[in-house]
């Protein structure tokens, strides 16, 4: 394996964990503004 081609590899390990680190931020992002808008409902009855 040549340098660039492991270069190339290592580029795209670290993109999908970066990747991966947004999608659960985005996820847990999510998940809270839908537990907000559900006890935002909750105070309103």
């Amino acid at each position: 394996m040549s340098d660039k081609q492991k270069n190339i590899l290592g580029k795209t390990c670290k993109g999908q964990q970066k990747g991966h680190k947004i999608r659960l931020l985005h996820s847990f992002c999510l998940t809270l503004q839908i537990f907000l808008r559900i006890r935002k409902q909750l105070n309103n009855l």
